[in-house]
């Protein structure tokens, strides 16, 4: 007889299971006993979501693989950074002798490195967060009335007879598309900062390997990476909020109404936008509860 184990798998982490890799995962009921070889599964993609890495290939290669179409223009260009140093792909990375190397081709490196392409980089993973988090405040807002409806049908100790129209549905099931939108993005995006921030350390690296004997460029490198949010964004408090209304908008499709799930217990018991607080990372974020 196999073995079975009591998981605790909250709807977030489903949503991060169907971020990883663009896999698309049902609802799974809290606390449900899985197979091993399930959770196998499930520990396995949620795992590779956090420590898949570029550094396993040629960095080139894996740029070129983890570009997303839509944002080609935004990545760092890697080749351009390549032939400021006049590299000759040797494997040490180390210059040709009578290379020379001036403060004039230094500067050009450098402002191409700092000033133009990790700006560029970090102002366009910055953008792409404030957006992410508009697209879903704007989401909420449209929950916010059928959420309001099923409340006051709770209050009335009515929950069975409260019944989604055809605008109801279809206002879900629009912010359901919108939804899976949202969490494709803000995938790409974790991808995009981490492909982008391998390439300027690599970048850097290979800057001092060839002409690290006058000039370094790494302190400078680790100081303006430090001072920028792009690898460090924190993108749980965003996946608690697309999690709960992904849990409050399939109830309401699915059940209908012989709901079997109240509105207080999917998550959304309070009208309009509070704070509130996710359970995995601890943090505090506003949103429609």
């Amino acid at each position: 007889m196999k073995k079975k184990l009591k998981l605790d798998i909250r709807t977030t982490h489903v949503l991060e299971l169907q971020a990883a890799g663009g896999y698309h995962v049902p609802h799974l009921p809290l606390g449900k006993s899985y197979e091993d070889e399930e959770l196998l599964i499930l520990f396995h993609h949620l795992t590779s979501l956090y420590t898949a890495t570029p550094n396993t290939m040629h960095f080139e290669r894996s740029l070129k693989r983890a570009v997303y179409e839509p944002w080609r223009a935004e990545y760092i260009d890697y080749q351009k950074l390549k032939n400021l140093l006049r590299d000759n792909g040797s494997d040490d990375g180390s210059a040709d002798e009578g290379d020379k190397w001036t403060d004039e081709d230094e500067g050009k490196f450098v402002d191409e490195l700092v000033n133009v392409q990790l700006e560029r980089v970090a102002n366009f993973q910055s953008s792409m967060v404030q957006k992410l988090k508009e697209r879903t405040a704007n989401c909420e807002s449209k929950l916010e009335p059928i959420v309001n409806k099923a409340k006051d049908g709770e209050e009335n100790e009515e929950p069975a007879t409260v019944e989604l129209n055809e605008e109801s549905k279809k206002t879900i099931q629009e912010v359901l598309k919108e939804l899976d939108g949202i969490t494709g993005e803000m995938n790409e995006l974790e991808k995009y900062s981490r492909i982008n921030y391998t390439g300027f350390l690599k970048a850097t690296k290979k800057h001092d390997r060839r002409r690290g004997a006058s000039y370094r460029v790494r302190p400078l490198m680790q100081v303006r990476l430090a001072a920028l949010p792009f690898n460090k964004e924190d993108y749980s408090p965003l996946l608690f909020r697309l999690s709960t209304m992904y849990s409050f908008a399939r109830q309401q499709l699915e059940e209908g109404k012989n709901r079997t799930q109240s509105v207080s217990q999917s998550g959304m018991d309070q009208a309009g936008y509070t704070t509130h607080k996710c359970k995995r990372c601890g943090k505090t974020s506003g949103g429609l509860y």
